[in-house]
């Protein structure tokens, strides 16, 4: 492939903002396996819920942080606490498990959950080297590499941690999804620049809105989280793609133009 064609395929716009767009995704990226690296080699953070000894010699549960680990084990504010391990933990909160009822529902939950195992934070770790070393060739390449360390440390984290840290493994994953929008179209004008910011607010202020009102199953938001860094990424390389094939032609020509007129071609040589 000659150098004009691989030209083409390079996202065009302001050069100067190209790398450094790329090394802020390549920081969220190292934030995202960090995160999840805290996860698997230090462990879960404890389970953190709030009681009540009530009157009548029961514990009863009074806070639950939306969202959080105790909440996407179905834990809510006032069920009964039936069992305790040790059975003098409260209320002091040195417990190890607690046997929660709802009704007729028991659940029982450990105050720390098992960690993530390592394969996850591996292929994070090998998706951003692969990112790193693919963009000097083919950039829009490494850009799709960068999404998916945060989507595969939010799809393994999220749900272990309460808020805001597991507002923070959702997030990136928008984030560098949105620099890549921001990246492809940064040689247009208008909506396009703009639409990737506007969806990543349209996302936080979901998860605001989803947290304020204890919103059940925060499996959605996260799953939503991954949804949209895919579909931004789908959009930057579209409009990469779309980009290379109108500047296809120009670089042909550009091509066409640098050849020396005076000097004999090929086919001439060869007939001589």
């Amino acid at each position: 492939m000659t150098a004009g064609r691989w030209q083409a395929l390079v996202p065009q716009g302001d050069s100067r903002r190209g790398p450094g767009m790329f090394l802020a995704a390549v920081v969220l990226d190292l934030a995202a396996i960090a995160l999840l690296g805290w996860l698997v080699f230090v462990g879960t953070p404890a389970i953190a819920i709030g009681v009540r000894h009530e009157p009548d010699g029961r514990w009863l549960v009074t806070s639950v942080a939306p969202g959080g680990d105790a909440w996407n084990y179905g834990i809510r504010p006032g069920m009964e606490i039936i069992g305790i391990s040790p059975s003098d933990a409260l209320p002091s909160g040195d417990w190890q498990s607690l046997l929660v009822a709802n009704g007729t529902v028991q659940i029982t939950i450990q105050r720390h959950d098992l960690p993530p195992t390592p394969e996850p934070l591996i292929v994070c770790a090998a998706a951003l080297v692969a990112a790193i070393l693919a963009f000097r060739y083919v950039p829009t390449v490494a850009w799709l590499l960068t999404l998916a360390p945060p989507a595969i440390a939010s799809l393994n984290g999220a749900m272990l941690v309460d808020p805001p840290i597991n507002l923070a493994f959702e997030a990136i994953g928008p984030l560098v999804a949105a620099l890549f929008v921001a990246r492809a179209a940064s040689s247009l004008r208008g909506r396009w620049l703009a639409l990737g910011p506007a969806i990543v607010v349209v996302f936080l202020l979901a998860w605001l809105v989803a947290y304020a009102a204890s919103w059940q199953n925060w499996t959605v938001i996260r799953d939503a989280g991954v949804l949209v860094s895919v579909a931004l990424g789908a959009l930057g390389a579209a409009i990469s793609l779309s980009g290379a094939i109108r500047r296809a032609p120009s670089s042909r020509r550009a091509a066409g133009a640098n050849i020396d007129p005076a000097r004999p071609s090929r086919d001439t040589m060869t007939a001589r």
